[in-house]
């Protein structure tokens, strides 16, 4: 079943540590005895999604163990930020394989260990949505059919982050990304494309299939813990805001994925060999719109695609947008004769020039980038 929601005014000003709640009641993140397995010193970016899921997932997994956990990691943004070679910032036995075959390494670890007698160590395999739902989905449908005993864990920021906003088999409808369609009448990704692994380790009939988010720590934890003590394979599908990609702010990571489940995109919920077992309620449902717009009920700009457009977008999107809009700034809608920058540029087939770079970084009311206050050009002076 669900963790129980707890109600903000009983969590006190520290969410994380839950300083009112009972004892019992409490985050694995809350005790002073935590493991710390992703520690400081790793080079994520700020308000990264995926650093602070790793960390709540592997942390659990230990503390459900016994500290008796090996972890396997695909390559990717959790891999890079938190390995440069030769120093590491995991707490844990770690090892690093390729882009594609991270459960398949899980897998021959998992064997090793029951072949030395070692069967009381657990393995954990990670990656992003990127080395899971697309390279690596050979490899971990082959480890659901022989039903191997590892949890495997996706943070899905539903895009290749690492390597440049690319589109993933996870990049929801009509997003943004740096190769989806920029400009036309349906700009984003394609609808019907994707994949939907939370369904497709379920239709493995595999013991035990969860989702989750970073804006739910309990739930998260809870989930991590009870496929801990499930043998065979797991799988666990975790949604990771990414800033950089998503085009959002560090402090909106939590927010995005809490809105992400309020407004229905992105369900949380768990099976157990092909059936769902439980999911979590929507308590007070919002538009898709206004999750688009960064703020439940904010209408989002004119001309922008229908769908879950939410995240993530491309780093080359116009200055002062918010997450997932297929638009400039909506503030000032009548400086464009066709309302919406995007189409009027589209429909002359220019690109938007550096007056319009100019028009949206006032409107939106945004200091100016570091680097073009470092590219300073002495005023030249007038002839007489």
């Amino acid at each position: 079943m669900p963790v129980e929601q707890i109600p903000h005014q009983q969590t006190g000003s520290l969410v994380a540590g839950n300083r009112l709640l009972a004892p019992e009641q409490r985050s694995g993140q809350a005790r002073p005895d935590r493991a710390n397995s992703l520690t400081c010193g790793h080079r994520a970016c700020r308000g990264c999604g995926e650093a602070l899921g790793a960390r709540w997932v592997v942390d659990a997994a230990l503390r459900a163990t016994g500290n008796r956990l090996i972890a396997v990691n695909a390559t990717g943004c959790l891999e890079v930020f938190s390995t440069p070679y030769p120093q590491s910032a995991w707490q844990l036995p770690w090892l690093h394989s390729l882009f594609g075959n991270a459960p398949a390494v899980a897998t021959g670890v998992a064997a090793a260990l029951r072949a030395t007698g070692r069967a009381d160590v657990r393995v954990l395999g990670q990656g992003g949505d990127g080395g899971t739902v697309d390279i690596g989905f050979g490899c971990l449908s082959g480890m659901f059919e022989r039903n191997d005993d590892v949890l495997y864990v996706c943070y899905d920021n539903e895009a290749y982050m690492n390597t440049g906003v690319q589109r993933s088999g996870a990049t929801p409808a009509a997003a943004r990304t740096a190769t989806t369609q920029a400009v036309g009448t349906e700009p984003g990704n394609v609808f019907g494309q994707g994949k939907n692994l939370p369904a497709i380790a379920m239709a493995h009939e595999i013991p035990y299939v969860a989702t989750a988010t970073v804006a739910d720590l309990r739930d998260l934890e809870a989930k991590v813990t009870r496929a801990m003590d499930v043998q065979g394979a797991r799988y666990l599908h975790v949604l990771v805001p990414c800033p950089l990609g998503w085009g959002s702010e560090a402090h909106d990571t939590i927010r995005l994925a809490r809105l992400a489940t309020q407004c229905g995109l992105f369900p949380v919920l768990e099976a157990a060999y092909g059936e769902v077992t439980a999911a979590t309620r929507i308590r007070r449902r919002v538009p898709v719109e206004g999750t688009c717009a960064g703020s439940p009920g904010t209408p989002t700009c004119s001309g922008h695609a229908s769908g879950p457009t939410w995240s993530p977008v491309s780093r080359r999107r116009p200055i002062g947008t918010s997450p997932g809009t297929a638009c400039w700034p909506h503030r000032h809608p009548r400086r464009w004769p066709d309302g919406d920058p995007v189409r009027h540029h589209a429909r002359l087939g220019v690109e938007p020039d550096q007056s319009d770079r100019r028009l949206a970084r006032r409107a939106t009311r945004l200091p100016r980038p570091v680097s073009a206050l470092c590219r300073r050009v002495p005023r030249r002076r007038e002839r007489p």
